[in-house]
């Protein structure tokens, strides 16, 4: 595989995670409207739960197909869960303190994740190999006049990431994040002259 298409394809490769969040989460709001955040918050934690424990099961030359299908139900989870969990918090607050209310709750999912790969990645580590995987955004790194909460953390969530590979890399664990953002390509020439983006 040609490594300068190797991001493109991972980001192809995703693509069935986010066609189930599309899919399940407006079905879970408008639902979670009429019937309480509750149940639909629950069940996709828990279903989320299951799915990340799902690969464990899968054999080292696992097909794409399975992963796939992980992949797919992890975003219906998640879709699931986000909808009704973000309505709840909103509808929460005074309508001039959602703001500080979102970067609160994207600060906590921050959180969530040291407090995880903290208590994860040692084991990784004593057993010689293991992934960690975070979300970034170019936030963190292009400053806009709204968003500061945000940006900051995902700014502290890149440079944790950073540290994670420094400290883990040696044991075998990879550390990587993902941080979706515009995407610039060099044209490359096709056989007849004219170019692709």
């Amino acid at each position: 595989m040609d490594f300068e298409e190797t991001p493109l394809w991972a980001g192809i490769s995703m693509l069935p995670l986010t066609i189930g969040f599309l899919i399940a989460g407006p079905f879970s709001g408008w639902v979670s409207d009429r019937f309480g955040a509750r149940t639909f918050a629950t069940g996709g934690m828990l279903l989320a739960a299951a799915t990340f424990v799902a690969p464990e099961e899968l054999p080292v030359d696992f097909g794409y197909p399975v992963f796939a299908a992980i992949l797919l139900v992890n975003g219906v989870a998640m879709g699931l869960f986000s909808s009704p969990n973000r309505a709840a918090i909103m509808n929460s607050l005074p309508p001039d303190q959602r703001g500080v209310g979102a970067g609160i709750s994207t600060t906590f999912q921050n959180a969530a994740t040291v407090l995880l790969v903290g208590a994860l990645a040692p084991a990784m580590a004593a057993r010689g190999h293991g992934a960690v995987i975070t979300v970034g955004s170019s936030a963190a790194r292009t400053p806009a006049p709204i968003g500061a909460a945000y940006g900051a953390s995902k700014a502290g969530v890149e440079i944790l990431t950073r540290y994670w590979a420094t400290e883990f890399g040696g044991s075998g664990v990879r550390v990587n994040t993902v941080s979706p953002g515009p995407v610039t390509r060099r044209r490359r020439p096709l056989s007849g002259g004219s170019s692709v983006p």
